[in-house]
């Protein structure tokens, strides 16, 4: 794939070269993996090359060490066990919530091993407004006692009709923010 990429990278640097005005504009190439069509997780940019304006060759070719990860999935018990176990202890304090509910879904962004971001959808059927409220004060005391790293959180509460509750929190934030909608 990577030597593949650096052809294509290869022709289209000379034809970008050959455009008026494009001559002496610096260019940033990456090359990105796709994951299969039926994936839950998107792909993720895998090397990186500059280069300079006025140039027509590339210098060295960057590793971009990111990857988004499923959880629960056994990928993400493998490589990132510990926050595996942390997603997995968030969606067992849900449950004592809600006994016939689903499961937590959730998705982790990493750059360089580290989570920089979890996003997490749990999807419910409420029976009024008032279990929507009561459900999310729950979820965000689970999530700022559980879910403390230093990486963008976002916890999405669903029923099958809409978007209930959003809790979320930055990456330098303490403590996470509940959005109850409608």
């Amino acid at each position: 794939m990577l030597e593949q990429g650096h052809q294509i990278a290869n022709t289209i640097l000379k034809r970008v070269r050959q455009m008026d005005g494009l001559k002496n504009v610096p260019i940033l190439f990456t090359i990105y993996r796709e994951e299969e069509q039926e994936s839950p997780v998107p792909g993720n940019f895998v090397q990186e090359s500059f280069v300079e304006k006025g140039s027509s060759s590339f210098g060295k070719w960057k590793s971009i060490k990111e990857e988004f990860v499923m959880f629960p999935s056994s990928h993400a018990n493998d490589k990132y066990f510990d926050d595996a176990q942390m997603v997995k202890a968030f969606s067992d304090e849900v449950a004592k919530y809600f006994p016939n509910y689903v499961g937590v879904i959730g998705k982790g962004f990493y750059v360089n091993g580290e989570m920089k971001r979890l996003t997490l959808e749990i999807p419910l059927e409420f029976n009024g407004k008032g279990e929507v409220l009561g459900f999310s004060q729950y979820a965000f005391g689970a999530a700022k006692e559980i879910l403390t790293g230093h990486y963008d959180l976002e916890i999405n509460v669903k029923s099958s009709t809409q978007n209930e509750s959003l809790i979320y929190r930055d990456a330098d934030e303490k403590e996470p923010v509940v959005h109850i909608f409608h």
